[in-house]
């Protein structure tokens, strides 16, 4: 058919794409978070071609703005698994995010996932205090940061 051909003329970007439509990223709007704190809810598979997702992400108005964010956290619940290329996103991503004095938290981790970040020294970089079993607990870890000022 036609619709076939014409979506299949390069192999590599039409994988990339469907690669990264496995990764969704939404906000979270269904928790009471400090008002300086932004959370997004990942889920799929974190791995290269989500990489994009997420430096889109850190380039959004929210994380440019003038006021700097104390926090950010990323309910990583609904993802599945994460490849070494996924962590070293995310390490950016905290590196970009302490750069600007903002805190990176990590949410309801599942098991693979957080088997890696600690292999990979993630879990230490982060702080396990900044790796929370979920919303509730993250919730109450934010609200704790931004009551005590970062020395």
């Amino acid at each position: 058919s036609m619709t076939a051909a014409s979506g299949s003329d390069d192999c590599r970007s039409s994988e990339s794409s469907r690669v990264s439509s496995l990764t969704h990223i939404d906000a979270v709007d269904d928790v009471d978070l400090p008002a300086n704190v932004k959370a997004y809810r990942l889920s799929g598979s974190l791995f290269f071609g989500s990489v994009g997702k997420l430096e889109t992400l850190l380039d959004s108005d929210d994380l440019q703005s003038s006021e700097p964010l104390a926090a950010v956290m990323l309910d990583l619940h609904h993802v599945i698994n994460i490849d070494t290329t996924g962590l070293d996103t995310l390490d950016v991503l905290r590196r970009a995010l302490a750069h600007r004095g903002t805190r990176l938290l990590i949410c309801d981790v599942g098991t693979q996932p957080l088997s890696l970040m600690r292999r990979a020294g993630f879990l230490q970089q982060v702080g396990e205090e900044n790796v929370v079993p979920d919303l509730a607990a993250g919730a109450a870890r934010l609200r704790q940061l931004c009551e005590t000022p970062v020395v």
